[in-house]
C-alpha cells in the first residue's frame, strides 16, 4: 500500500513528533525504557505505527527518522504499563504488535484515504471487503467522531442500533475502524499532547430487541481493553434504559476509584447539561448534548466516511 498524496502538512507532523512523552515521573518513564527495550525491531515498527501521525509521514515524502520512531514506540509501551505486572504488560505489548500486524490496521486508515493505491490484489480485496463491513454496520448503526473536549479529545459518538442483524466480523471491523479515527482526531487535534479519547454512548432512541449479538459485543470489547490501553477517558452514557442503570448502581461500589471516574451516567437534560458541560464547551457539542450545542445538522454517512480525513473532526471540512 502507498500514499500518492500528502495528507498531513510537514509541519503539522513535526509539532506532533516535537511533544514530549508524557511520563507521570522518573519511575514511569524507566519502566517505559524496560519495556521497550523487550521489542523486536519489528514490533518497535508496530508500536510506533500506534500513531497515526507516524504512519502518515511513513508513507510521505520526508518519512519519519530513528528517532521519531523510538519516541512515537515508546509512546505506545508507556500506555501498556499501567494496572498490570511487568511480564503482563511485556506479554500486552507483544500481542498488540502481533494484532495490529495480522489486523492489518494500516488498511483500516487508508481504505477510504484519498490517493491510497493498493499494490497487490490481496490488499485490493480487503479493503474493498473491509469498505462494505464499515458501510454495512454504519448503516446500522451511526458511529462517528464530531466535536472534542476541552483538552482537544475526541469525542467518539455512537447511536442506537436500528437493524439487529449483523455479522460478527463486520461489528468489531467497523468498532477498531472508528477507534482508530479517533485516536488520530486525538493526536491531531491536540498535536500530541493528547493521547486518550471521549466515547459518547446515545441511548436517547435505545431498544434492547435491536442490540447486537453478544458473541460480537464480547469481541469488540476484549479487543479493547487488550489491543487499545489507556485510550479511554470516559464512557458518557446518556439516557440509559432502566436495567442498565440499575446494574451500574450495583457494580459501581465495586469499581475502584480510577475505573470509576472513567464512567459518566446522566439521564435527562438537566443531568445531562451539569455533567456535559464540565467536559465540553458549546461549540463542541451537538444539540443532543448540551442544549445551546453549535455542531447542528445530521451527521452524513457517506461525507464521513469518504470526504473528511481520517485525522479531522466532522465540521472540521
Amino acid at each position: 500500500m502507498k500514499l500518492t498524496k500528502e495528507l498531513v502538512p510537514a509541519e503539522i507532523l513535526q509539532e506532533i513528533f516535537d511533544s514530549p512523552i508524557p511520563y507521570r515521573d522518573a519511575a514511569e518513564e524507566k519502566l517505559t525504557k524496560d519495556l521497550f527495550g523487550t521489542l523486536s525491531p519489528e514490533d518497535v515498527e508496530m508500536a510506533a505505527q500506534g500513531s497515526y501521525a507516524y504512519w502518515v509521514a511513513k508513507h510521505s515524502s520526508n518519512p519519519p527518522t530513528e528517532e521519531q520512531k523510538i519516541k512515537m514506540a515508546m509512546r505506545e509501551a508507556r500506555r501498556h504499563i499501567y494496572g498490570v505486572k511487568y511480564p503482563d504488560a511485556v506479554k500486552n505489548i507483544k500481542e498488540t504488535c502481533k494484532y495490529r500486524r495480522e489486523r492489518n490496521i494500516s488498511l483500516y486508515r487508508a481504505c477510504f484515504a484519498d490517493g491510497a493505491e493498493f499494490e497487490t490484489e490481496e490488499e485490493a480485496q480487503f479493503v474493498e471487503k473491509l469498505k462494505a463491513s464499515i458501510t454495512s454496520e454504519m448503516k446500522k448503526q451511526l458511529a462517528y467522531v464530531r466535536g472534542k473536549d476541552k483538552e482537544n479529545r475526541a469525542l467518539l459518538v455512537v447511536h442506537p442500533r436500528t437493524d439487529k442483524s449483523t455479522v460478527d466480523e463486520d461489528f468489531i471491523a467497523n468498532l477498531i475502524f472508528i477507534v482508530e479515527r479517533a485516536a488520530a482526531v486525538t493526536e491531531f487535534s491536540s498535536r500530541g499532547k493528547e493521547e486518550k479519547l471521549i466515547v459518547v454512548l446515545d441511548f436517547g432512541t435505545f431498544s434492547s430487541s435491536l442490540s447486537p449479538p453478544m458473541s460480537a459485543v464480547k469481541g469488540i470489547v476484549g479487543v479493547l481493553q487488550s489491543k487499545y490501553s489507556e485510550r479511554l477517558k470516559n464512557l458518557v452514557i446518556l439516557d440509559p434504559p432502566l436495567w442498565m442503570r440499575t446494574l451500574y448502581g450495583l457494580i459501581k461500589p465495586f469499581l475502584d476509584p480510577i475505573t470509576k471516574a472513567k464512567f459518566i451516567v446522566a439521564t435527562g437534560a438537566k443531568k445531562k447539561h451539569e455533567v456535559l458541560a464540565s467536559l465540553i464547551s458549546d461549540d463542541q457539542a451537538m444539540p443532543f448534548m448540551l442544549p445551546n450545542g453549535k455542531l447542528v445538522g445530521d451527521v452524513e454517512m457517506d461525507r464521513f466516511l469518504k470526504t473528511v480525513p481520517f485525522h479531522c473532526l466532522y465540521d472540521e471540512v
